[in-house]
This record gives C-alpha cells, sequence and structure tokens, in this order.
C-alpha cells in the first residue's frame, strides 16, 4: 500500500479531538481545549488557502495555456509569491 503523509496539524487536530469525545462520541470543548485548538485551526486553514490557491493558479495556466503545473511549483519553491505567479498568466 503507498504510504499516506498527514500533515501534523491535521494529525494533531484528530488526537485532540480524540482527546475531548465522551463516552457518546459527542465532543466537550472547553475554554482549555479551545486554546489548545486554536493554533491548530489557524494552521489548517493556512494550509487549505495556500492549497486552494495553488489549485486555481493551476487553473489559470491551464487555461491560458502558457505554462504547466512543473513550472508552477518551481516557481513557488523559488520563493516567488503566488500573486506575482497569477499576474503573469493574464491573457493580454
Amino acid at each position: 500500500m503507498k504510504d499516506l503523509t498527514i500533515h501534523n496539524t491535521h494529525r494533531r487536530l484528530a488526537e485532540v479531538t480524540f482527546l475531548n469525545l465522551d463516552r457518546n462520541g459527542k465532543m466537550i470543548i472547553d475554554e482549555v481545549t479551545l486554546r489548545v485548538l486554536e493554533p491548530f485551526l489557524l494552521q489548517n486553514l493556512e494550509i487549505v488557502r495556500t492549497l486552494d490557491e495553488l489549485s486555481n493558479l493551476s487553473m489559470v495556466a491551464y487555461t491560458a495555456g502558457k505554462r504547466s503545473y512543473d513550472e508552477i511549483r518551481r516557481r513557488i519553491r523559488g520563493g516567488e509569491g503566488l500573486e506575482a505567479i497569477a499576474r503573469s498568466f493574464k491573457k493580454t
């Protein structure tokens, strides 16, 4: 079976959730639990936003017919911002 990778943020969210379930499977969230969850929820938001932006950017590149997804990844890894990359795909 292919190894599945789960981001540490998702794993931690699952652990905190599991530890806060009652016997009936209902989640009990108190102020302390919420403070523990907050940084992981914010990290999760950033992960989802970034993946959505990359997905949208790859669709822009595909429809513009100018660049491949591999080029987008290379530019992102090189430190170029998503907005700058997106601007380069606008049709003239």
